[in-house]
């Protein structure tokens, strides 16, 4: 079966009664589908909303009814959609939101997963044609038992792709009688507030019940990285990585399992992996100034209170320096270039329960590699700063103060103490490469910015610092491209 035809199997085998829909792909074949169960009555709706109010309808009455729809047909729905989340159900109904990740034949890529979380609904997504029907199946019950409307979401591939699917016998469902309660049905806001109470305590029971549901499920291979994927994508990453990875793999996603999640997070972090099998590994973490106040911090937050015995490097830019230069609380600037106070990084590490902690010169390799010895003797977590601004960066007051002297210098060559061996282009750096025809070293002045460490990897002293800084150019005077001697 397609996943569109296992779905209508689950809501059959479930004992549905009605079903609505608004055409529209992928969703279109479900309701098709349908329409070949007699025992069903079916129509199409001219739009999403009154297929979905059709649908509660049919549920308020008292049979368990569905209503299907793409995803962008869920916009038009929703009004419906969040008042009957509100109210709850008489019999059970469910919902189906066909996603359309990379845009096959829609106009856009929507993630309806948000629409579960805004309206406080439990949500199921399958990743093959037998969990379409089995959570079908479930949902229903699940819908009926905890008086909520249900979200299936599936995507193009689910909806679309075959699969074995062992199928069940219908179930005799139980015709409910409607019964007028103004108080259940009738959403005006002194009726409201005391259904919200009823929507918090439901979630709070849902989120019980992730933890433990059947369509949540870690595969443990042993490894030390871990894939979290819900639906389709499960398949897509057993897919690339095999059994080369961990699993945890999601089918019941709103609330999110998160006891399970922390369970599995907590089990091949790799550092505990390493400890594990008694493996004579460290785990170093890097990350910029601008990751650590984004939510780096909440990582060390991690490592210092379980102790996990990492060493985390955070390259103090003062700047964000991947993205284009923009402030962030450590640069001393607001967004508009006015001066503002610094978050000073030691100080917040500190803070948090850091006992080893180092603020180190990148440029000096002596202190780098001694502050990673030290750190790597260590038995506990520790955190190295590497403070320098960024060369490109425009120094606020603070970084002016600390770093007057910083670029005032240029690197060059001598030539003849220089013998090719390419050491220095070990720095990375893009002022460095090496002359083709005389194969030796050579530095672009323009590119240069006097850091110093080409001159520690050198061991023929060949490379020295020289200062031509203009105080009233701001300027270095510029050496030529071959020769590397800003004298000539």
């Amino acid at each position: 079966m397609t996943g569109n035809e296992a779905l209508v199997r689950g809501a059959w085998e479930a004992g549905v009664k009605f079903a609505s829909a608004y055409p529209g792909t992928p969703s279109t074949e479900i309701l098709e589908s349908m329409t070949e169960r007699k025992e069903v009555k079916t129509e199409w709706a001219p739009n999403e909303k009154v297929a979905v109010e059709a649908a509660i309808g049919a549920s308020i009455a008292g049979v368990r009814s569905m209503a299907s729809m793409k995803h962008v047909g869920l916009n038009v729905a929703a009004d419906s959609l969040f008042t009957y989340a509100y109210t709850g159900v008489n019999a059970g109904f469910v919902l189906v939101t066909a996603d359309e990740p990379g845009q096959h034949s829609s106009q856009n890529e929507q993630d309806n997963r948000n629409y579960a979380k805004a309206a406080k609904i439990p949500m199921l997504e399958p990743s093959t044609s037998q969990e379409a029907k089995n959570m079908m199946r479930a949902a229903f019950a699940m819908s009926e038992v905890n008086d909520t409307p249900v979200l299936i979401r599936v995507t193009t591939r689910v909806c679309h792709s075959k699969g074995i699917v062992e199928c069940g016998d219908r179930k005799k469902t139980v015709l409910t009688d409607y019964k007028k309660d103004v108080k259940k049905y009738l959403t005006v806001p002194a009726f409201v507030r005391e259904m919200r109470k009823k929507v918090e305590e439901r979630m709070t029971e849902f989120a019980d019940y992730s933890n433990h549901s059947p369509f949540n499920k870690i595969y443990d291979n042993q490894k030390q990285t871990g894939v979290i994927a819900s639906g389709q994508c499960y398949c897509y990453a057993k897919e690339v990585f095999g059994d080369d990875v961990n699993y945890l793999k999601l089918g019941f996603t709103n609330p999110l399992p998160d006891k399970l999640i922390s369970r599995f997070c907590k089990g091949h972090g790799a550092q505990i992996a390493f400890d594990i099998k008694n493996e004579d590994k460290r785990v170093v973490s890097v990350l910029g100034d601008s990751t650590f106040f984004h939510t780096g911090i909440n990582s060390l937050i991690e490592v210092l209170y379980n102790q996990s015995k990492t060493v985390n490097i955070i390259l103090d830019n003062r700047i964000t320096g991947m993205t284009g230069h923009q402030e962030n609380p450590g640069s001393g600037r607001h967004a508009d270039l006015s001066e503002a106070p610094v978050m000073e990084i030691e100080p917040i590490v500190r803070a948090l329960g850091a006992r080893n902690v180092k603020t180190i010169d990148p440029n000096d390799l002596t202190a780098v590699k001694e502050t990673l010895d030290w750190a790597l003797e260590l038995g506990e977590p520790s955190v190295i700063i590497t403070r320098w601004p960024c060369v490109l960066k425009k120094l606020s007051q603070q970084d002016q103060a600390e770093f007057k002297d910083v670029f005032k210098a240029k690197c060059r060559i001598e030539p003849a103490l220089c013998v090719g061996c390419k050491v220095c282009l070990k720095a990375g750096c893009p002022a460095l490469s090496v002359d083709p025809d005389v194969k030796k070293a050579m530095i672009d002045g323009p590119q240069c910015v006097g850091c110093g460490i080409c001159a520690q990897l050198c061991a023929k002293k060949a490379i020295v610092k020289e200062e031509r800084y203009d105080d009233k150019e701001h300027s270095f005077s510029r050496s030529r491209r071959t020769g590397n001697d800003p004298r000539k």
